[in-house]
């Protein structure tokens, strides 16, 4: 399977996009950080903030790498390259994908959705706990 990118990104008034959208395998809706699969012809940074882009409208001159984690050693070999974008801004000229509902969140809301299951994707929550390790979510 193609590795994964995913993306924690927080506006400049400390607001986190997820998107919403159903998922065949779940047979239901599942909220998400922005995020895809890379494709071999492009580089991990490039793909997360193309995602970021078409999934949220966000944009950004800025994107760290907070790790490359193995979502599931024991029957994969692909990685999921987990990101962080500061101070995304919204591209006012940007459609969001079809099929996507973007939600709005902040870093005390996205920890109850986690708690409560609402949000509930391992390796973007093990993204989020990178995140905190590396001092980018205060109080998460």
């Amino acid at each position: 399977p193609y590795d994964y990118v995913s993306i924690l990104a927080v506006t400049r008034d400390l607001k986190i996009p997820l998107v919403q959208q159903y998922r065949p395998s779940i047979e239901c809706q599942s909220l998400e950080l922005p995020g895809g699969l890379l494709e071999k012809s492009a580089t991990p940074e490039k793909t997360a903030l193309m995602e970021l882009r078409e999934e949220t409208g966000l944009i950004s001159n800025s994107i760290e790498l907070l790790g490359v984690l193995n979502p599931d050693p024991g029957r994969l070999d692909n990685r999921f390259h987990c990101f962080f974008v500061p101070n995304a801004e919204i591209d006012s000229t940007v459609t969001i994908e079809k099929g996507i509902k973007l939600i709005w969140t902040d870093i005390k809301e996205l920890r109850g959705m986690i708690l409560d299951g609402r949000f509930n994707s391992c390796p973007q929550i093990s993204l989020l706990a990178l995140a905190s390790l590396r001092g980018y979510l205060k109080g998460f």
